[in-house]
């Protein structure tokens, strides 16, 4: 296990560009297989630590059902004043995920079981995760843009000059891994923000270097790869078919984050045996 410094330090990466010892170097299947088998052996405990989230959720639905917040807004004089109030509720659910995430990413790492207490409490380390999240998203739109400056006009003349759809699925698919390489990279920011590291997301880029094939496939493709299945199966107008997707979702952000946790301890063990 990796050796986690107590709250307020930091742990001192070193940045290297050499070959990573064979017993740090963790082959992508086994940490799946690591990852999968934490979650199978604990999935209790993973499912309460998202326990905050679902009540939060379901209160929020239940808020929306009951000032039937459909017909205020797409009726013939929608009632745009509820929209803060939607922008509220999101980012309140948004905050509470984040707070299960963090104890989702201690749960992989430190085989903590939070209390109920904690679970429901916000903490100081919610809001540095939450920053930090916030500052990688943004990074993320910052991306976002200077690929389009880069490739968007010969992107938007290919997509114009054909309506094969061939063509503008591999487009598509192109431009979606070549973000996912990006992130994967710098999430590694959000289980060093959950250990109450001190990781930046420039350090994060360089930190990753040796490990991006493992981040790419591990955290990067399993998202993509997850939606491309679900686009090709068949769809149903259900609330059980609905809750079933969100179901599959539901594991597959707790496997990813297992995946990204499992790689951050293999590069803070070996960061540290550098020191």
């Amino acid at each position: 296990m990796a050796q986690v410094p107590r709250k307020g330090e930091s742990i001192s990466f070193v940045s290297s560009t050499g070959k990573l010892g064979v017993n740090l170097n963790m082959e992508i299947k086994k940490i799946i297989i690591e990852a999968l088998s934490t979650f199978n052996k604990d999935k209790i405990i993973f499912l309460r630590n998202f326990l905050p989230a679902l009540v939060t959720l379901m209160f929020i639905g239940l808020g929306l059902y009951l000032i039937d917040i459909e017909s205020k807004l797409f009726s013939e004089t929608p009632e745009f004043g509820y929209i803060p109030f939607i922008f509220l509720c999101v980012f309140s659910f948004l905050v509470i995920l984040a707070k299960s995430i963090v104890h989702t990413h201690r749960s992989f790492i430190l085989s903590e079981h939070a209390s109920f207490k904690e679970l429901f409490i916000l903490s100081r380390r919610d809001f540095r995760f939450i920053k930090k999240f916030i500052a990688l998203n943004i990074v993320m739109m910052l991306v976002g843009i200077v690929i389009m400056a880069m490739f968007g006009k010969y992107l938007i003349e290919l997509v114009q000059g054909t309506e094969n759809q061939a063509i503008l699925f591999i487009i598509g698919l192109i431009t979606t891994l070549m973000t996912s390489f990006v992130w994967a990279r710098l999430a590694i920011v959000l289980p060093s923000a959950a250990l109450d590291h001190n990781l930046s997301i420039q350090s994060a880029w360089n930190v990753s270097d040796d490990y991006s094939a493992k981040l790419f496939i591990g955290v990067g493709l399993l998202p993509v790869i997850t939606d491309l299945i679900i686009s090709y199966l068949p769809s149903f107008e259900s609330r059980i078919y609905t809750a079933s997707i969100a179901l599959v979702w539901g594991v597959v952000v707790i496997i990813e984050i297992g995946i990204l946790s499992l790689i951050y301890k293999g590069i803070s063990e070996n960061q540290e045996s550098m020191v």
